[in-house]
């Protein structure tokens, strides 16, 4: 599967929940699927490292403009760029914002809103989720467990337009029954769909 691997920023490589992220990756690359993402520092790096220690071509990385986050980049990572081409550009540009404007309760003012490096991060998103067939979440979230930023935009792209299973992976609160071994992805406890009960040790059910 083309799994897009998306997350907070603050979910750094180094820190328990990348760790944690980490290990998503590297289960996923294990099992085959490809790590689409877009080289952000944080999550979507986490991803990547846990996949490229596996095999680096199966990681797709999506970036805004050239050099973006260069030194986390794989000679073997497939890259991609925005197209600097004037009419594809003007396309992308369009089409993320009128998803953009959707996913702000249709205000037209959002796009514009938006400054020109942050609309490039969001045209960003737009091509990683229409690259994939499923995705792996992990937001910040509000207490109310709203996700928060642009993971949320990338949920909105995932369920709302392109409509591909959303595994959501809560790594802002606890959980008791947490271990070392990711078979447990099967044991979830939860009677709604896997990827709504956040727990990252579930998250992953679906794709061993």
């Amino acid at each position: 599967m083309r799994v897009a691997c998306i997350g907070a920023r603050e979910w750094l490589a180094d820190s328990p929940e990348g760790k944690m992220l980490v290990e998503m990756g590297r289960f996923l690359a294990t099992r085959g699927h490809s790590i689409h993402s877009g080289n952000a520092v944080g999550a979507d790096q986490a991803f990547a490292i846990g996949a490229n220690s596996v095999n680096p071509e199966q990681v797709w990385l999506y970036l805004p403009w050239a050099g973006y986050e260069a030194g986390a980049i794989r000679p073997q990572n497939q890259t991609f760029r925005l197209s600097t081409n004037p009419t594809e550009a003007k396309a992308t540009a369009l089409k993320a914002r009128e998803y953009y404007n959707q996913y702000r309760h249709n205000n037209p003012a959002a796009w514009e809103s938006l400054s020109y490096g942050v609309q490039c991060l969001m045209r960003r998103n737009v091509e990683i989720i229409s690259s994939a067939n499923r995705m792996v979440a992990a937001p910040r979230c509000l207490p109310d467990g709203t996700p928060t930023g642009g993971t949320a935009f990338g949920i909105f792209l995932a369920e709302k337009i392109f409509q591909i299973p959303v595994s959501l992976v809560r790594l802002d609160i606890p959980y008791s029954d947490q271990g070392p071994s990711w078979d447990r992805c099967h044991t979830c406890g939860f009677k709604r769909t896997f990827w709504d009960c956040g727990n990252p040790y579930h998250a992953l059910k679906g794709y061993c």
